[in-house]
């Protein structure tokens, strides 16, 4: 809390501000990304508001537990330290995912066995999906009877909290634009708002493409100029050792530099798991798969599968695309080694719009940005793609041409699939180009990503 209050900037996420008892909250999100800081803060608001007493919050860091010890926690503190206290409890249990084996069972059990920790306000936070389903079977209906999110994921900082913190222009407060609602009068209506702001919005965009949305990044880049080296060494540090060296896996460090290089080089295009595996050195497609998705359960990266013909339906066993959740994440290689791929903003772009289609989706459909069916790519029958479309976007689609000079041939396949009715219509994120007519709209991808998501 001291080093967030000296902080360069100040941004308040409030992504635990309607916890309430009985209720019980997940919060999930990739290490160094703010979850414990924003804990601390909804224990000082509940205390400063006067909401409860401070004997009545219990707050402890679950890192090296076993599902065991949650049991004499909970008596413990419950039972002894907080006996005399009236009223409910807040728990936070911050890293419970650090629990390797069994934690779900264990809290299941506490709600349904231990009167008083059933009607407590219970938040957990945790840096890994991979208990995941199991804790949504084993906490089914134990959550209680608030009428909010269950399941709540803090990532890096979008765009739109990004200009807010690093003295940005002083924008309009627009609501996001639903993805099914582009091509529309209210989409319009957003993005000519926002006109006056497009070249500050421009600028903005080439920064966040370079600095990503790590607090401390940001921190660094408004002190400094660049993230620096030590907190690339820091994500770095999560990669190799927190989410790649787990029981039963063992990574070497030139492992993991090929594979975060690999990673990076197939940003952007569909990925060839054989000749990845090769060009890692591991021994099967299997092993490169199980990495992949500690990765991915570490909330570092995503996956982009392509739409079945004919169905906006993921076909999981053909060539899908692979994105990281930040910008930095995508320089982190050529950071450590310069001779390492180095991505450009143009690919970023594409990676970025993505990933706020799915944080926009979230919103909508609780655990979607964990599920990878959610959002697609369309491979076209001439072996040509558009990046993005999914059921719910009702038909319009996106497509990152972050480039000079105007678009010609690159809306021929969009065209093409229009004519076809595979799509109602395509946003492109462009460079500068801006143009809102008929089904193919040019908005500068600044713009867009501000729209898209808080």
């Amino acid at each position: 809390m001291v080093a967030a209050a000296t902080a360069p900037f100040s941004l308040k996420r409030s992504i635990l501000a309607d916890v309430a008892p009985d209720g019980m909250y997940l919060l999930l999100g990739p290490r160094r990304v703010g979850k414990s800081v924003e804990i601390k803060r909804t224990i000082s608001d509940l205390l400063a508001g006067g909401v409860v007493r401070p004997r009545q919050v219990i707050h402890f860091a679950c890192d090296g537990l076993t599902s065991a010890d949650l049991h004499h926690l909970v008596r413990l503190a419950r039972d002894v330290m907080t006996a005399e206290e009236t009223g409910p409890r807040y728990w936070f249990l911050d890293e419970i995912t650090a629990i390797t084996k069994g934690w779900p069972g264990a809290i299941k059990y506490l709600r349904d066995n231990h009167t008083g920790f059933a009607q407590d306000c219970v938040v957990l936070t945790g840096s890994s999906s991979r208990q995941l389903l199991e804790a949504r079977k084993a906490l089914a209906g134990r959550y209680g009877t608030a009428p909010t999110r269950r399941e709540r994921y803090l990532f890096p900082l979008s765009f739109r909290e990004f200009t807010a913190t690093t003295r940005g222009p002083d924008l309009p407060d627009l609501s996001p634009v639903r993805a099914a609602d582009w091509l529309s009068r209210a989409s319009r209506e957003g993005v000519d708002a926002l006109i006056p702001w497009l070249t500050d919005l421009g600028t903005s965009w080439e920064t966040y493409c370079r600095v990503g949305g790590y607090p401390r990044a940001i921190a660094d880049f408004l002190t400094q100029g660049e993230p620096s080296d030590q907190f690339a060494q820091d994500l770095w540090s999560v990669i190799e050792g927190d989410a790649l060296q787990q029981p039963g896996f063992v990574t070497t460090p030139t492992q993991t530099s090929l594979l975060i290089d690999g990673l990076t080089s197939r940003l952007a295009q569909p990925v060839s798991v054989r000749a990845l595996t090769q060009q890692v050195g591991f021994e099967s497609h299997h092993t490169l798969e199980s990495r992949m998705s500690l990765l991915e359960q570490a909330l570092l990266t995503w996956r982009c599968y392509p739409a079945r013909r004919g169905r906006l339906y993921a076909a999981p066993n053909e060539q899908y695309k692979y994105y990281f959740v930040d910008p930095l994440l995508a320089r982190l290689a050529s950071i450590r080694n310069p001779g390492a791929f180095a991505t450009d903003t143009s690919i970023v772009t594409e990676q970025q719009i993505g990933h706020f289609l799915l944080r926009q989706r979230e919103t909508e459909g609780e655990g979607s940005v964990v599920d990878f069916t959610h959002l697609l790519f369309l491979r076209t029958p001439n072996d040509r793609e558009v990046d993005f479309l999914a059921a719910w976007s009702d038909g319009v689609a996106f497509e990152s041409k972050y480039s000079e000079g105007r678009l010609g041939r690159d809306t021929l396949t969009s065209r093409a699939e229009i004519q076809a009715g595979s799509i109602r219509g395509v946003v492109f994120a462009t460079r500068g180009e801006l143009r809102l007519d008929g089904d193919m709209w040019m908005v500068p991808a600044g713009i867009l990503a501000w729209l898209l998501v808080r």
